[in-house]
């Protein structure tokens, strides 16, 4: 059971990040974040879901709706 909940898991991360890579906007997005040591394609996935004004709105703001 286990085996296969990874399994659908990587399944399902592997589509986000093929979706994120291709959409030029989230692509732009993704590689600015993962620029950021520490931060790899699962954080930049959730921050671009999570958070769709990072990049629209200036640093203060942004800091503030994510709680930084």
């Amino acid at each position: 059971m286990l085996k296969t909940l990874a399994a659908q898991i990587a399944k399902l991360e592997a589509a986000i990040f093929a979706k994120v890579r291709a959409t030029p906007e989230f692509a732009e997005r993704a590689e600015i974040i993962e620029s950021v040591p520490g931060l790899a394609g699962t954080t930049s996935a959730i921050l671009i879901a999570g958070a769709p004004e990072l990049g629209k709105v200036s640093d203060e703001i942004a800091a503030a709706l994510i709680g930084v």
